[in-house]
């Protein structure tokens, strides 16, 4: 009995998150269009040709190319190539992350068929693996909208640039070859462990405890080539209020270019998975502790 208790908490976990990746999305789509009323509809058997034609947007299986389910966006007659290839991404990325959820739950309930002492830690394994993917899903949602805004500063950008400041993502900008900081939102200086005074000063003084770690080297290497960089779980050590401390971090350094295709900045984009990555691997060292004879 306590086996199907434990399958339905799974249901039930996984239900919500999508629930609330939904409501997200409809609120990000809001936000960033002011006007704008969106609705999302999803059908578990498909959608049928005759089902809805209003769909501004048809959500698409990423494998099979089937129709799950549809974006409404009322009072958008007047949206352009700009603003529909923001809707397109945002699309893309709900139906990414709802997938991540569909294969999370099939994870969950084999799990809760391994046995019952592994049963707890499996399913906090599994739990930690879905925030962590949503953090990713997040991230690169926030990373699209930067790309968008790169391409189209001339072009009435104003409402995506005012997203990406409120935006619950640390980012920052790096400008010129020296990587003086420009611009560090309050997470990001956060998650430095440092205040305003950091804005003027290039990252190697901004942040000395990078000295010996790679990522000063990595964003030479982006200004250099162009070519963003993903992080994903990186270790990097910080110092705050003199305390020296490890944390992992998903990231991305995207490079801003001119009109000649010129690298004139970086943008940083992160997200800090600390507490996700520990609990992981507190997690794993367990399950490997019970696996031994």
């Amino acid at each position: 009995m306590k086996e199907i208790i434990g399958v339905r908490d799974v249901e039930r976990k996984i239900e919500k998150k999508k629930l609330e990746t939904i409501e997200n999305t409809i609120l990000l789509v809001e936000k960033i269009f002011s006007g704008i009323r969106a609705e999302i509809i999803l059908s578990a058997d498909g959608v049928d040709s005759d089902w809805d034609k209003n769909a501004n947007i048809f959500l698409l299986n990423t494998e099979s190319e089937q129709k799950i389910g549809m974006l409404i966006l009322e009072n958008s007659t007047s949206f352009g190539d700009y603003e529909n290839e923001i809707v397109k991404i945002i699309s893309k990325n709900l139906v990414r992350e709802l997938g991540t959820l569909d294969e999370l739950r099939e994870v969950g309930i084999e799990e809760f068929n391994q046995g019952k002492e592994l049963e707890r830690c499996n399913l906090e394994l599994s739990l930690a693996y879905e925030d962590l993917s949503l953090a990713h899903e997040e991230l690169s949602e926030a990373y699209n909208m930067t790309v968008l805004l790169n391409k189209n500063l001339s072009r009435a950008s104003l409402k995506v640039k005012s997203f990406l400041e409120q935006a619950p993502i640390a980012f920052g900008i790096l400008r010129h070859r020296h990587l003086k900081v420009e611009l560090a939102n309050s997470l990001i200086l956060q998650l430095w462990g440092k205040d305003k005074s950091v804005i003027g000063k290039p990252l190697s003084e901004a942040l000395p405890e990078l000295s010996g770690q790679p990522y000063l080297q990595i964003l030479d290497d982006v200004y250099t080539s162009g070519v963003r960089y993903v992080g994903r779980e990186a270790k990097v050590t910080l110092t705050n209020q003199l305390k020296t401390s490890d944390f992992y971090f998903n990231f991305i350094y995207e490079p801003l270019k001119n009109e000649r295709g010129i690298t004139n900045a970086i943008m940083i984009i992160a997200t800090d998975v600390t507490e996700l990555v520990n609990n992981r691997n507190t997690i794993t060292k367990a399950i490997k502790n019970l696996n031994q004879p």
